[in-house]
Formats: C-alpha cells, structure tokens, sequence
C-alpha cells in the first residue's frame, strides 16, 4: 500500500509507520510506532500535517486467540486513537476492514465494494 501511495503521489506525500525498525526499500518519511501509543501517533500526524490518514493496525483471529489483550490493545485502542486523532487534528480516516472478514467465492477480490455481504 505504501508503494503504491508513492507512485501515485510522490514520496514527499507519503508518512508510513509500523512496528518494524526500518522500512527497507519504501522511499519515504517512515517511523516506528505502535498505534496504541496515542502520543507519539498524533505527534507524527501534527509534526507532518497529515490530513489522510490510512490505519491497517490489526490484529487478526488466530494470534488474537492466542494474545486476546494485544488483540483488543491494537484492534480497539490503536483504531480509538486514529478515530480520536483525525478528529482532533481534522484528518481524513479510512479504516479498511481485512479480507479475511470476507468469505466463500460470491464476492469479487478485487475492488470488493463497501456494501458486500460479510
């Protein structure tokens, strides 16, 4: 997803951030970070004057089973923190929902569209 945001607009454009030290071979402003560290997430939203923010922070069933407190730590805090700092800082937000919600053949898996059957 970061690639294709910087092919379509531009590598100054584009802030990512993850849990991982580094971003090997994405060529744009990158940060380490756990979103459920509010703190630091709106300090890279306001110190980059981000407008559009793009959270796929989650937590999918098998490790959540597994971790349910990092589940709902990353699933419900870290997506609390996005809603709560675009809102704060007048952003955009798309929370996409993962295609493993998504099941069977009846569905296209491409360009799914936002009212599909779950």
């Amino acid at each position: 997803m970061t690639q294709a945001l910087i092919d379509e607009l531009g590598e100054s454009q584009v802030v990512a951030a993850d849990l991982i030290e580094s971003s090997d071979g994405v060529n744009c402003k990158y940060y380490q970070m756990d979103v459920t560290n509010k703190d630091l997430y709106e300090q890279i939203v306001k110190e980059n004057d981000v407008d559009y923010i793009l959270h796929l922070a989650a937590i999918l069933s098998s490790l959540g089973e597994k971790h349910p407190q990092m589940a709902y730590d990353v699933n419900v805090t870290g997506a609390t923190n996005a809603l709560n700092i675009a809102r704060d800082n007048n952003c955009q937000l798309f929370v996409p929902s993962s295609i493993a919600a998504f099941g069977g053949e009846n569905f296209p898996k491409v360009n799914t569209p936002n009212d599909v059957i779950l």
